[in-house]
Parts: structure tokens; C-alpha cells; sequence
């Protein structure tokens, strides 16, 4: 083989692994190794300032190997879904997640869509830590199931189904956004009156 050949051989040797990684998902990047270390030990877990609950997301990762499984689209779906957690009444900000490495932003996800299916399964409150006498219990939700359901069955419709599907808790939803707009002075529109300007009333008669 020529010098010229072997030389263009031996950049395509170097390049092509270059290329292959690049054109794998940000998922399949991250080794499962760097989760399991991640997620191994106890106690409080902090990623980019992000506090983690490490119990359940350890939980789910040691399900599955510690393999990664947030694609382009399942990341872009999971915004797209807490895009909507105003309308339920919750802050998006408790389900924001912060720039980090790879690894980390894996957790971070994974996290904030374990907090939010559980925000919306049973509440971010306990009715007993406002009023004694609130005996409604709230309902059992698995958020670990739930995101292994959601990689099948896509983010976005498990976690629309954890929310109450009690009619009445639409209208509350509704209504809430409405008074919502309300405070923000979206909603306010200017009132077409003919009343009588406070000179006529002034001149008027009693």
C-alpha cells in the first residue's frame, strides 16, 4: 500500500469513531456506570443546586441496569408536558431542570418527572399538615412505574392520566386559570358604560 493510501487510511481510522459518537443519542452516551455512581451511598443527593430524592431514581435505574433512557424525544415531550403544570396549580420552577453534565442531566430528569407524576398523582401537600380534622386520604401513586409505563406508552398521556379525572377538578382546573389571568390583567377588558359624566350629576337636582 502506497503512503498516500495508508495516511488517508489512517485518518479515516481516527475520524470514523469521532463520527459514530457523535451521531449516537445523548442517552447512549452516558455510561451506566456513571449513573450507578452517581446514585450509590445515602443520604442528600444535590445535582446543579437541584436537590434529588436518590431512593426513587435509584430505584427505577437499578430496574433497568442503570441504562439511560432519555432520548431527544423523551426529553422534548417531558418539557412539553411540564409546560402544563401551571394549569394544575403547581410552580414549573419545582420542576425545572438545571444545565449539568450528561450524567447528572440524566438524573435530573428522571427526578424531575418522578416529582411531577407524583405532584399530580396526590398532591405536593398532606391535607393533615394545614387542618387536623382533613381526613381525605390522598391516592397511592408509583411514580417509578409510571415512568416505565411512559417509555412504551410516551411521556405525555401517563402523565395527562395521573392527573384527578373527577369532572369537577376540570371546571376547578378552568376556573383556575381564568382567575389566574384575572390577577395578571390579561383578562380585564375595558367597560362599555354610558354613565353620566360628575359635572351632569353635580348639576343635577336632588
Amino acid at each position: 500500500m502506497s503512503a498516500p493510501k495508508l495516511f488517508r487510511l489512517l485518518i479515516l481510522l481516527l475520524v470514523l469513531p469521532l463520527g459514530l459518537a457523535a451521531a449516537r443519542p445523548a442517552s447512549a452516551q452516558i455510561e451506566s456506570g456513571a449513573l450507578a455512581a452517581l446514585l450509590a451511598g445515602g443520604g442528600k443527593l444535590v445535582i446543579a443546586g437541584r436537590a434529588v430524592d436518590r431512593a426513587p431514581v435509584a430505584d427505577f435505574y437499578r430496574g433497568d441496569g442503570f441504562n439511560p433512557v432519555w432520548t431527544p424525544e423523551r426529553r422534548a415531550a417531558l418539557a412539553e408536558a411540564l409546560a402544563e403544570a401551571p394549569s394544575h396549580g403547581l410552580d414549573p420552577a419545582a420542576f425545572a431542570v438545571p444545565k449539568a453534565a450528561p450524567a447528572q442531566t440524566e438524573i435530573l430528569l428522571t427526578d424531575a418527572f418522578l416529582r411531577y407524576a407524583t405532584a399530580l398523582g396526590r398532591g405536593r401537600v398532606a391535607p393533615a399538615a394545614f387542618e387536623s380534622d382533613w381526613l381525605m386520604p390522598q391516592p397511592s401513586v408509583n411514580a417509578v412505574q409510571a415512568l416505565s409505563r411512559a417509555l412504551s406508552a410516551g411521556i405525555a398521556p401517563i402523565l395527562a392520566a395521573l392527573a384527578p379525572p373527577d369532572p369537577a377538578y376540570g371546571r376547578l382546573r378552568q376556573a383556575y386559570l381564568r382567575y389566574r389571568d384575572y390577577v395578571s390583567g390579561s383578562a380585564w377588558r375595558p367597560l362599555a358604560c354610558r354613565c353620566r359624566s360628575s359635572a351632569a350629576i353635580a348639576a343635577t337636582p336632588w
